[in-house]
């Protein structure tokens, strides 16, 4: 197959490629030329542009290739602004078989229901103008950004809507902060929220990119005769953070075993502290900023969106520790970027004990 890919050069979008490549698909990748840019050398063809069409160059070598080549699929992994979208499918989705869109489980109302699948009621932003990306835009930018694919694409759509991601070269390092601290704590106690029942879960990248390479040589039509859907849930299955931590601490094992992590191999593991509620509160340890992943009760909705329609459509879930040791094989830095510091965790156990 012949796939353009928006994006395709770090965390979901290599993780595509890599899987796209693996089964003998001809790839063109579409970039500001910016983010990891000489990636996959030769193996790929490279476009380079804005998906803003009023900045630079905008979509001018977009156009030119998809007047000269034809494609099977479009894959858009890097749409977030609805106007940005809407051109660029404008411009693709007429010459090919398939438009496969990623967006988000955000995109639907706070708090969603546990177990709720993609029926369930979306957000709207108040002003649909809006282009600036926050924490309160996001999932009404990608509601729209749905919206704007359908009415390009019409039949031809897909969307998948992701929960949480990791992995390796996770840029939000959310998952990764879970198995950093079980090595960062090695020999002592490792800060862990509630009492181990609350619910969270996560998808590893290599999952769901395998899948949507699955879903392109499948094709929209066949995809959609055989779900009735055009649009899918692809979150991680939900666990409880007590199997969360036990993934993490279990992934410093399999790093040690091999060889990513030869300065503190030995150590023992850490004990586990599990903190309540009002003890975070005490501490002014916020859930989510301050330990990503963790939601109180009455917003772990977000992390059991049914995905079931994606499983039996063939999306497949590896094992959490799988996920967790990738993640802190490839991390380098001192600490991730998200969660607290190591410092402030200690603390707050040291607190505990005192």
């Amino acid at each position: 197959m012949k796939l353009l890919v928006l994006g395709g050069t770090d965390f979901l979008g290599a993780r595509f490629v890599e899987a796209a490549l693996e089964r003998g698909h001809s790839l063109t990748l579409f970039t500001r030329g910016r983010t990891k840019a000489d990636r996959f050398g030769e193996r790929v063809a490279r476009l380079v542009g804005d998906r803003d069409p009023d900045v630079g160059a905008g979509l001018a070598e977009l156009a030119d290739a998809v007047r000269r080549e034809r494609y099977d699929a479009v894959v858009d992994i890097s749409g977030y602004v609805p106007r940005h979208v809407q051109a660029s499918a404008a411009l693709t989705a007429p010459g090919v078989d398939t438009y496969l869109y990623v967006s988000t489980v955000s995109v639907y109302a706070d708090p969603p229901v546990q177990g709720s699948d993609e029926s369930a009621p979306l957000i709207r932003l108040d002003d649909p103008t809006v282009e600036e990306i926050t924490a309160a835009t996001y999932g009404g930018l990608k509601v729209l950004c749905e919206e704007r694919v359908r009415a390009a694409a019409g039949d031809k759509t897909l969307i998948v809507r992701p929960g949480i991601l990791g992995g390796r070269e996770d840029f939000t390092e959310r998952l990764t902060f879970w198995p950093w601290l079980a090595r960062a704590t090695r020999g002592g106690r490792m800060l862990a929220p509630g009492d181990g029942s609350d619910l969270t879960s996560v998808l590893d990248a290599r999952d769901l990119a395998q899948w949507m390479v699955e879903l392109c040589e499948r094709g929209a039509t066949a995809t959609r005769a055989a779900t009735g859907r055009d649009v899918f849930n692809t979150a991680g299955e939900p666990v409880t953070f007590r199997e969360l931590i036990a993934a993490a601490r279990a992934a410093v094992q399999v790093c040690d075993a091999g060889g990513c992590d030869p300065d503190q191999g030995g150590a023992p593991l850490p004990e586990v502290a599990w903190l309540a509620l009002d003890e975070l509160e005490r501490a002014k340890i916020e859930p989510w900023s301050d330990l990503p992943m963790f939601a109180p009760p009455a917003r772990q909705g977000l992390f059991t969106v049914s995905s079931d329609v994606a499983v039996a459509a063939g999306l497949q879930r590896r094992p959490l520790v799988e996920t967790c040791a990738d993640a802190l094989g490839a991390f380098t830095g001192e600490a991730p970027k998200a969660g607290l510091s190591l410092e402030r965790a200690q603390a707050a156990v040291a607190a505990r004990q005192a």
